[in-house]
């Protein structure tokens, strides 16, 4: 998020070197077929692609015209994949038959169903897919827009299909593939990005190249932003979220920006752990360290270690690092704060110069899942975090999926990886090298961290409304906007780019 020019397009080749294939969570492949649409593709023929695929796969694997199969459709656009692979491989010569888990339901489900030859389909409910004594069984029951639990029916289907020895072809991803008792499948087709799935799936797994764009799942655009944390108006005082923001001993204009976007995030509380220099406002709740230096340090007073552990304890997330300065006394507050914050297993933003103040710190932290980190440096301090020379996406990539954190790499385009799925995005203007832009985004993150959403979800969310407030004042005020404009837009930009996906005001 540094400079940007108007009109950038492509991206270029050493950006994208060496970047392995995107792996994205399943909610974001509906965003995915939305753009594709938006692009101008046929959702029919990516369809048909889908089932050409799958079927091609099963042809690959058993090449023998007279295997047996049976597809177990369910009524989505994943079961109208199944009926297209059904209708290839039975004009193949293959021996089909087609289990219904549910009826067609989606209009392109009806419509591959209704080009299947009736011969080839059993009576609903009453028959086993294991009956016909099948080869190999295609899962074409649940695509990945499924959630919550698998209903009985279902459910004992899919035991019946994991304890016997047929091998097993899930198509996208397996039926219940979050459950416990969901599908274990021996093979996946992926249609044209590869979905995180939960750990127990050691499927052999192959990703078909459906001809989408990819833009349409590497771009961060406004579609992602479907997921944008919902306001829970019955809630009590604190359960819309609590964030903290450490830091603006040294420089407190920093921390003003940081946490009054944290609160523009819809965080019932914000609050702030700084020095006497600080001048809050009514709205943010003053955490004040009674240590009198103007940056800040716990020093020898116990008193105050044992009231940030506490404040640290009372939040959903922790933001160090805006303002903080580079004094040993700020850093060894920092370390504590980090420290503390992920023995509690809290939402952490380190920005500014709580990257360099944690760099140690995040190159211990190993792999495992379940740290909920964001580091948003820009390319010197990604360097630093690193102990690199080079500061590459496909650096920041792997170093994401090294520590497991997740990173938004500020540049002229922006980057964000997990370690898993990696997007960029491409929005801002010339003005946003102002002093304070990166706080605010900071805040941004530490706010909807807050507020429950995931960490990827977070810092891309963040940096795609920034930049759209920033461009809202670039059109207004041109090279005359302040920080102070850009977090003024937040509230109209967010009506904006939520309105359209018919989630405004996002209330439950």
């Amino acid at each position: 998020m540094q400079q940007k020019q108007p009109g950038q397009s492509e991206l270029t080749g050493p950006l994208l070197k060496d970047l392995p294939p995107s792996i994205i969570p399943c909610a974001d492949s509906a965003v995915m077929d939305y753009c594709a649409e938006k692009a101008g593709e046929n959702i029919w023929e990516l369809m048909r692609k889908a089932g050409q695929a799958l079927a091609a796969y099963c042809i690959k694997l058993y090449p023998q015209p007279s295997t047996r199969l049976t597809i177990c459709c369910g009524g989505g656009n994943n079961g109208g994949d199944g009926y297209v692979a059904a209708k290839i491989l039975y004009e193949a010569g293959y021996a089909v038959r087609i289990y219904q888990s549910h009826q067609p339901k989606s209009q392109l489900c009806q419509r591959a169903a209704a080009e299947i030859n009736k011969d080839i389909f059993t009576e609903l409910c009453s028959e086993n897919p294991l009956d016909h004594h099948p080869d190999f069984i295609i899962d074409a029951m649940l695509g990945a827009g499924q959630n919550g639990p698998l209903r009985p029916g279902l459910a004992s289907l899919i035991a019946r299909l994991n304890t016997s020895a047929v091998p097993i072809i899930a198509c996208d991803v397996p039926s219940g593939f979050a459950q416990e008792n969901g599908l274990r499948a021996d093979h996946i087709v992926h249609m044209q990005a590869g979905k995180q799935l939960a750990r127990y799936h050691t499927s052999q797994r192959f990703i078909a190249d459906l001809g989408i764009p990819p833009n349409c799942w590497l771009e961060v655009t406004p579609a992602h932003l479907t997921d944008f944390p919902q306001y829970n108006a019955n809630a009590h005082k604190g359960q819309n979220g609590k964030s903290l923001v450490i830091g603006g001993g040294v420089f407190p204009g920093a921390l003003t920006f940081a946490y009054q976007s944290a609160l523009r995030t819809g965080c019932d509380l914000v609050y702030a752990w700084t020095s006497h220099t600080a001048k809050l406002p009514p709205s943010i709740i003053p955490l004040i360290q009674s240590q009198p230096e103007a940056h800040l340090n716990l020093g020898d007073n116990r008193a105050d270690e044992v009231a940030l552990r506490q404040a640290i304890e009372n939040c959903d997330s922790v933001l160090i690092g805006p303002g903080l300065g580079s004094q040993p006394a700020s850093f060894r507050c920092a370390q504590f704060a980090f420290d503390t914050a992920f023995e509690m297993g809290k939402g952490m933003v380190i920005d500014a110069d709580g990257l360099s103040a944690c760099a140690e710190q995040i190159r211990t932290l190993s792999n495992n899942a379940g740290h909920r980190i964001i580091l948003t440096p820009h390319r010197a301090e990604l360097k630093r975090v690193m102990n690199q020379q080079e500061a590459s996406w496909a650096a920041c990539h792997q170093f994401a999926a090294d520590h497991g954190v997740t990173i938004l790499f500020k540049g002229a385009t922006d980057f964000i990886s997990d370690g898993m799925q990696w997007q960029y995005h491409r929005g801002g203007n010339p003005r946003m090298s102002v002093g304070g832009s990166g706080d605010l985004l900071a805040g941004l993150c530490g706010g909807l961290l807050a507020r429950r959403h995931s960490t990827f979800s977070a810092a891309r969310t963040a940096v795609l409304w920034l930049c759209a407030s920033a461009d809202q004042c670039w059109q207004e005020l041109g090279p005359s906007y302040r920080p102070e404009d850009i977090e003024q837009h937040l509230g109209p930009c967010l009506k904006e780019l939520l309105s359209p996906l018919d989630i405004w005001p996002p209330v439950k």
